[in-house]
């Protein structure tokens, strides 16, 4: 799937569904982060602008999407990235069940930088099916799964297939506390079969309105992924009684383990105008160590919606 296609294919949502009920909501953010390659050796800081639009037309039992953005880094132009992602989710008459698709790209302008499993140019699919249930007044359940395809064109051709299940349970405390929990199980097939992998998600989050038309937002995850062919081998070396030296040499699969952590807080000063800054850290640790990296990153956001 090349840009052409994907920017046809959103000029004729916009086209088609001109009379539908639309709504938009954009943003533009500028950042810091301290780790903009995603390294462990030698780890670069740098700064970036963010800028994303994300636009919703509701056509009868249809939500239509068009979803686009751009970051900019300032020195470290390989991270340089466009995405553009095009869905539809609908409703069946008389379902509990709500589908969803997208064809999606997320392209590196100035050459992928190739410092992590994923930061290569990709083109994809999506596919999801979720269902939401009411488990008290204030508490509802979701759950559902579904499945993922990735093509990474300059990276041997390597696609990706994911399938998995997820579920997620909110609950509302007094109108202005809203708790989250979430989980994700899932299994990715590669035609590369080092990329093979299983993994599990979990995280939680909290959402309060605070006084002065503040709203304080914040998450944290933590992620486990075993790889299914790629292997570690270690090597010791044992001393015997006599001095002699011998070594042993223990082979594992290769595993991630990764933890997540942001906050925001955001102002509204009216109905389509809101402002804030955002704080987020990311840290993952692998068996080899070769995957090891860490970064935070703040940005100051300005939000605006359009309808």
């Amino acid at each position: 799937m090349r840009i052409p296609t994907l920017a046809f294919i959103g000029f004729i949502l916009t086209t088609h569904a001109a009379h539908a009920e639309w709504s938009s909501r954009n943003s533009a953010d500028l950042g810091a982060t301290s780790n903009a390659n995603l390294t462990k050796e030698s780890p670069v800081g740098d700064g970036y602008l963010k800028v994303a639009s994300n636009n919703r037309w509701r056509v009868s039992a249809h939500t239509l999407g068009f979803r686009a953005s751009y970051v900019d880094f300032f020195s470290q132009s390989q991270n340089d990235a466009l995405s553009i992602r095009v869905s539809d989710a609908f409703a069946p008459d008389g379902s509990a069940w709500k589908f969803s698709g997208a064809l999606m790209t997320n392209i590196y302008t100035s050459g992928s930088p190739g410092t992590t499993d994923e930061s290569f140019t990709s083109y994809g699919m999506d596919f999801a099916a979720v269902r939401e249930k009411s488990l008290a007044q204030a508490t509802l359940l979701e759950f559902g799964g579904g499945s993922r395809l990735r093509f990474f064109p300059s990276f041997s051709g390597r696609t990706d297939f994911v399938f998995y299940g997820s579920a997620a349970i909110d609950h509302e405390f007094n109108g202005k506390l809203t708790m989250t929990g979430f989980t994700e199980l899932g299994l990715l097939l590669s035609t590369l079969p080092d990329y093979s992998r299983t993994y599990l998600d979990i995280g939680g989050s909290a959402d309060y309105a605070l006084p002065a038309r503040w709203n304080w937002t914040t998450e944290l995850s933590i992620g486990q992924s075993f790889f299914m062919s790629r292997s570690v081998s270690t090597t010791t070396l044992v001393t015997e009684r006599r001095g002699r030296m011998i070594s042993g040499t223990r082979t594992e699969n290769e595993s991630y383990s990764s933890f997540n952590f942001s906050t925001e807080a955001i102002r509204k000063e009216t109905e389509s105008f809101k402002w804030g800054a955002s704080l987020s850290s990311t840290n993952q640790t692998s068996k080899s160590g070769y995957q090891d990296f860490s970064a935070v990153d703040i940005m100051a956001r300005l939000i605006w919606n359009l309808n």
